[in-house]
């Protein structure tokens, strides 16, 4: 059996959730970004996955990861290429002590994920799959963690198109902003390596970017967090962006602005909450909706793919520039300590805090002219997380105005709104120091 076909058909996710149901076995090459991603499969479950990409090599990955230094590989690319052995890379490095079998298994997992989170995130591709068996000759014992794998890709796919919307295009010079540098502590390493790069020149976002190798998404994350503190500026325009302003790049693909923390002071503490059920829908009105259109559910979407990437990312003014003047305005007043939290620049979330997006559904019409509709997401090792989103639109943006979740889910997730017995929404600013 085989077939094919493009990857703006049929996602990538998607496909591998329906050949994982089917439990067939054989290989599935996807082409994207002039990258060759194939991945092997046994009865449903994936095996192997190999890229043409140079930093897909599984010893660039494990030099990645801290486990061997650029000599250490050196010299088992040596014994390679000059025919004293045939084995693998991975295989050498154990031979010589200075991997484990754990190390090279974490290494797979890695490997496996940053190629398909860029086929993921491909703009275009195609796919082939055959059911051809094939044997594995590498005398490895890796077993892949597939289900982690595919939302991990999914994760850090939907982190890195949010991002990159967030910056001018790639040739676009950048330079250094001296008065947004902070007086007192030491950046993280990355923004180290960017500074250097741009000090005394301008720099291309290509170059930036260019400069980390392997890890694109660590790069933008980078590039985007020193633009929105102002510390980079376009070149010619050190006065970019006022300070405290988050820096945001005029592509029309943006849907938001980053709030700033002036605005959020502006609004919070300022709601009337007499009437909870003027911004609450009790479950019922919800069911008896009339269901909203495609478009509506792919800018509904959007709006929480964006939302959840921007958290994970540590820019939590973004992702509050999706969510609406009420929304806040129900909440308590900001803190003076929340708001100079708020200020500084945030590191990513931990691997453990890091949510990915599994999807929308039962987008639904309220009476009032907002959408509700159930968002999915997931934790590592946790069930997903389901909630009742509810959104107001403007022409083809949406910001979320209320989230109803159940008090297991709180417990659970903390998150920004709980949905008591009697099914009255009680707000607070959980939302903003669960980020912080």
């Amino acid at each position: 059996m085989a077939f094919m076909g493009e990857t703006t058909d049929v996602g990538v996710p998607e496909l591998l959730s329906v050949l994982a149901r089917r439990g067939l076995s054989g290989r599935l090459n996807i082409t994207a970004n002039s990258e060759e991603v194939q991945v092997v499969l046994e009865r449903g479950q994936v095996g192997k996955v190999s890229s043409s990409h140079h930093g897909s090599r599984i010893g660039r990955v494990l030099v990645r990861l801290g486990k061997v230094t650029e000599s250490d590989l050196d010299r088992a690319v040596r014994m390679q290429s000059i025919g004293r052995s045939s084995k693998q890379i991975g295989q050498i490095l154990t031979e010589a002590g200075l991997v484990t079998s754990a190390d090279l298994n974490q290494a797979a997992q890695e490997q496996a994920t940053e190629a398909l989170a860029r086929v993921f995130g491909a703009d275009h591709g195609t796919f082939f799959f055959t059911d051809d068996r094939i044997s594995d000759n590498d005398g490895s014992s890796i077993t892949l963690n597939a289900e982690g794998i595919v939302l991990e890709a999914s994760r850090r796919a939907d982190e890195l198109a949010t991002l990159r919307r967030l910056l001018p295009k790639p040739k676009s010079m950048l330079q250094i902003d001296h008065a947004q540098l902070p007086s007192t502590g030491r950046l993280p390493e990355p923004e180290q390596r960017v500074i250097r790069m741009a000090v005394g020149k301008p720099v291309s976002i290509e170059d930036l970017i260019r400069d980390f190798g392997d890890d694109e998404l660590l790069a933008v994350r980078t590039v985007v967090s020193l633009r929105e503190r102002g510390v980079l500026a376009l070149a010619g325009s050190h006065k970019e962006t006022p300070s405290r302003q988050p820096a945001i790049s005029a592509d029309r693909s943006i849907s938001a602005r980053p709030r700033t923390v002036d605005q959020l002071r502006g609004l919070m503490g300022k709601g009337d909450l007499s009437d909870p059920g003027s911004w609450a829908p009790s479950i019922t009105e919800v069911r008896q909706s009339a269901p909203a259109g495609s478009h509506t559910s792919a800018v509904l979407t959007r709006t929480a793919r964006d939302v959840v990437a921007a958290f994970n990312a540590g820019l939590p003014l973004l992702a509050f520039a999706h969510f609406s003047d009420e929304f806040f305005r129900r909440m308590g007043e900001l803190s003076d300590e929340e708001a100079s939290a708020l200020q500084l620049g945030h590191a990513p979330l931990g691997e453990s805090e890091q949510q990915t997006f599994v999807g929308l559904k039962d987008a639904r019409t309220l009476a009032d002219g907002r959408v509700s509709a159930i968002v999915i997401t997931r934790l590592p090792n946790s069930p997903e997380s389901k909630k009742v989103v509810i959104f107001r639109l403007n022409g083809d943006h949406a910001q979320i105005d209320s989230i109803i979740e159940s008090a297991f889910e709180r417990e659970r997730h903390t998150m920004t709104m709980m949905l008591s017995e009697t099914g009255i929404l009680m707000p607070d600013n959980h939302v903003l120091r669960r980020h912080l």
